[in-house]
């Protein structure tokens, strides 16, 4: 439940086995989750919220309800006069070690608990599972060792966990995380520099967890964009060509360009900034404009063009193409338009040159400037 819908504990808790629901919008399929929160209610009374979540939430629910039914029909039966523990019993996450329970029966010390779940059930880490941790937490390298377990777990990194995978998956932005994460307050004006530039107006203030947790993880996200960058085997754009220069030059050449340790201390000192474009990826931070056009990726001196964004062109060069050769039946006033769409597709192509992608080339053949050359 937590790393499926970022909840905090408290509200997890607060799932049964008819929290989850499905809500058809068109031909798409919402699941959500539904339960109580009180952290942002006054005086803490409960009140009812929804959240998104994945399908796998139903059969958990279903699961953890199921198993803990006995434990359900024993503190029914123990606090049959106890009215607020009765209200309590319909959660799906109740404490198991019914004769050692007392009081509330609702399941507490998850964090103390999530280490003990590793053990019992084997769950250690692979060599994959240490070269990923070591890239993703520079900071605590050598703290997981095969074989082991996470030097640190507590249920609330799943829930930063989760934004961060929404982030990086570009499944929202920070609106779509603060409706999620139900807090009050929180005013975007910019959203620019550096990726995750959130900058506050009149007296109102960002909820600060969210502005951290939005903050981190556009930190890890835009350091995975310069390390798959600086590393890339090719590259383009005239940022790019400075990039591959540089690396030539150098000791780096065919070797590591800089390490993703490396990568995030810049981006935590500002010294470098990434913005992502559907051509390719702009390195200068006070550009105002989005740039969307192949044509303009041959000329800006800040664009770099990796191999995924390259051949990511290939489909749009195709429909480029289809829409030329329908357009191309000899109206004198489509010249222009079509003479547009082949210096797009020409631009295209020279970018797939420059990364070793093969393609048939396009031949243009105007046939409104032909009749116009016939004519005279």
């Amino acid at each position: 439940m937590l790393g499926f819908s970022g909840v905090r504990i408290s509200e997890c808790l607060s799932f049964n086995k008819d929290s989850y629901s499905e809500h058809k919008f068109a031909d798409i399929i919402v699941p959500t989750l539904t339960g109580t929160i009180s952290k942002t209610q006054e005086g803490g009374i409960p009140k009812r919220e929804t959240w998104v979540t994945h399908p796998i939430a139903k059969k958990a629910l279903e699961l953890a309800y199921d198993l803990s039914e006995f434990a359900r029909r024993h503190y029914k039966a123990l606090y049959v006069d106890n009215e607020p523990i009765l209200n309590s019993l319909d959660s799906a996450f109740l404490a198991l070690a019914i004769n050692y329970q007392k009081g509330n029966p609702i399941l507490r010390n998850t964090q103390r608990k999530l280490p003990d779940f590793f053990k019992r059930n084997n769950i250690v880490s692979n060599q994959t599972d240490i070269d990923e941790f070591n890239l993703l937490n520079p900071e605590r390298v050598g703290k997981l060792i095969l074989g082991g377990y996470l030097p640190k777990q507590s249920s609330h990194d799943f829930r930063r966990t989760f934004a961060v995978f929404l982030v990086r998956n570009k499944l929202g932005n920070v609106m779509t995380l603060k409706h999620q994460y139900k807090h009050l307050n929180i005013v975007m004006t910019q959203w620019y520099m550096n990726n995750y530039e959130l900058t506050k107006a009149l007296d109102l203030t960002m909820d600060s967890e969210l502005q951290e947790l939005i903050k981190e993880a556009n930190i890890s996200v835009t350091t995975d964009s310069l390390f798959n960058i600086y590393n890339s085997e090719t590259l383009s754009g005239k940022e790019g060509e400075r990039i591959i220069e540089e690396r030539d030059k150098s000791d780096y050449a065919g070797t590591l360009y800089q390490s993703w340790s490396e990568i995030e201390r810049q981006v935590r000192s500002g010294s470098v900034s990434v913005v992502e474009h559907p051509t390719g990826y702009c390195f200068n931070p006070a550009c105002t404009r989005i740039c969307s056009s192949d044509r303009s990726s041959l000329v800006c001196q800040h664009e770099v063009i990796t191999p995924e964004k390259a051949e990511g062109r290939l489909p749009f060069r195709e429909r480029l193409i289809k829409r030329f050769n329908a357009l191309n039946d000899g109206r004198f006033y489509m010249a222009s338009i079509l003479t547009d769409m082949a210096l797009k597709i020409e631009a295209i192509e020279a970018t797939l040159s420059l990364h070793n992608i093969k393609f048939t080339p396009f031949k243009v053949d105007i046939k409104a400037n032909s009749i116009a050359v016939k004519e005279i």
